[in-house]
């Protein structure tokens, strides 16, 4: 598990875009918790003072559910290896995104969408700014899911 104190300055030094990139995850997964009447923590895939601390970060004040951390199945845990391995920085924020990703990609649409991102454009960016060695692996631009059940 990141430490709150990693998470904090973690995501006190990114930028716009990877605030981006988290609050999209952050906010289909509540979207999908609400419809779908699951636990936010598993539609995350964080562990709870993992996402206590990166939602204090984005949203001071914000109430975050608390509960067990989520159930890792095999397929998941691997996908989570593969993007921490080939993470950019080996970064608390990489560590997090992985684990976000590595839960995301196991829902049904594209991964983009199922990361709440605009379009297929801001994954690619995401994916080049850090896990750039599986970005040029993927030199056929294929779609992530399929690359990364590929591996």
């Amino acid at each position: 598990m990141a430490r709150a104190d990693g998470i904090r300055e973690s995501l006190a030094r990114s930028d716009p875009f990877d605030r981006h990139v988290v609050s999209s995850i952050l906010a289909i997964a509540a979207i999908e918790a609400s419809v779908q009447a699951r636990p936010f923590i598993e539609c995350v895939g964080l562990e709870a003072g993992e996402l206590r601390s990166l939602c204090e970060q984005l949203r001071p004040g914000a109430q975050v559910p608390s509960g067990p951390g989520p159930q890792i199945d095999q397929q998941e845990q691997t996908l989570r290896d593969i993007l921490w391995m080939n993470s950019a920085e080996a970064s608390v924020l990489e560590l997090l995104i992985s684990k976000m990703i590595a839960r995301r990609s196991l829902r049904p649409n594209h991964l983009w969408q199922d990361l709440g991102l605009a379009n297929r454009g801001e994954l690619t960016a995401l994916m080049e700014r850090h896990f750039p060695r599986l970005a040029s692996r993927n030199s056929q631009d294929m779609k992530w899911k399929k690359f990364f059940y590929r591996m």
